[in-house]
């Protein structure tokens, strides 16, 4: 039998395209997406609470709406801000911002663990493998990378939000213009840096799979960074010169505009793991390995995997009881 041609590199990139785009619509990455966006909007809630509890306990309320507004402003859709302006205001009428914001900083830590906790089991999904690792364990280990991925991703939007001019306003004299020019330039790597930072750590620590190396500007990872920056330029392109959500629902439309911004970033989010998977399948390939159907990788722990096995034993030696009980049962009255 004739050796086969050696698959060229074009051939392999469509390979690990077409993977990747059949292995999200076949493991049902829409519904991880979804999953993801609802915690990401659990997340939100409290993590507003906590900024506008936090800009309270610093300025009065006056400043604080002025300062808040003045930085969302370029991300609120035309003729909104007046909006955002009345909902800021009625935030930060709390009694107690100190209470406020320890309770917006437990709150915030236990929905992001919950993202997190999203984010690995849709990445054990893909790797086709189950979570090993104790709930008491796992849950835990969350709480401590959210606390790392609310610092990353709370810097990161910082930088998003923060734009030169208010930069060059809380300078303010002479090195104003220089400062405000600076921060234009540099905010950018910084943010990329950031966001890099955050993929892996999620990559490394909320799924049961080991990879070898922190993998910390992975194909995928850039899959994800380029099509999250695409859907939110595009999205915000959107917001300000149509603002159809604005018109059509009012208040609410801002909070609709969100939540389709979360679920297309999270969409870009879990496209990105699965074209990550794929590559690693390319390379167990190039290594002789039978990776055609999963993938080999090493599992972290196994605790959970087998407790669940024992149980599904324990229920199917239970039902087989029941059954051969029942025909016993059946048998003795039949020959009665």
């Amino acid at each position: 039998m004739p050796e086969s041609a050696p698959v060229s590199r074009r051939g392999r990139a469509v390979y690990a395209l077409r993977r990747t785009w059949r292995g999200y619509l076949r493991g049902r990455g829409y519904d991880a997406a979804a999953a993801l966006t609802f915690f990401a909007v659990l997340t939100a809630f409290p993590a507003v609470l906590l900024t506008v509890a936090a800009f309270a306990l610093r300025d009065s309320s006056a400043d604080a709406a002025s300062e808040l507004v003045a930085v969302i402003g370029p991300f609120v859709p035309a003729g909104e801000t007046d909006t955002v302006r009345d909902a800021i205001g009625e935030l930060l009428s709390l009694r107690s911002p100190g209470v406020a914001v320890l309770i917006g900083i437990a709150l915030t830590l236990w929905t992001a663990s919950g993202w997190c906790t999203a984010y690995g089991r849709a990445v054990n999904t893909i790797c086709g493998v189950q979570e090993g690792r104790p709930f008491w364990f796992f849950r835990g280990w969350m709480l401590v990378v959210a606390a790392a991925a609310i610092v990353l991703g709370g810097a990161a939007l910082g930088i998003l939000l923060i734009g030169p001019d208010t930069i060059g306003e809380l300078v303010g004299g002479p090195l104003s213009p220089v400062t405000a020019t600076a921060w234009a330039i540099v905010r950018w790597p910084l943010l990329l840096v950031l966001l890099v930072a955050l993929l892996a750590l999620l990559q490394r620590h909320a799924p049961n799979v080991r990879v070898s190396g922190l993998r910390r500007l992975s194909i995928g990872s850039l899959l994800t960074l380029t099509a999250w920056s695409a859907v939110t330029a595009g999205f915000a392109l959107y917001l300000h010169l149509i603002g159809a959500y604005g018109q059509l629902y009012g208040r609410l439309g801002i909070l609709l505009a969100g939540v389709l911004w979360a679920y297309l970033s999270s969409t870009a989010l879990v496209l990105g793991a699965q074209l990550d998977v794929e590559l690693i399948r390319l390379q167990q390939l190039d290594e002789g390995v039978e990776a055609e159907d999963h993938i080999r990788l090493p599992v972290k722990r196994t605790d959970r995997m087998l407790q669940l096995a024992r149980q599904h034993d324990q229920d199917v030696a239970e039902g087989r009881r029941m059954r051969e009980s029942l025909s016993r049962s059946g048998a003795s009255t039949s020959s009665d």
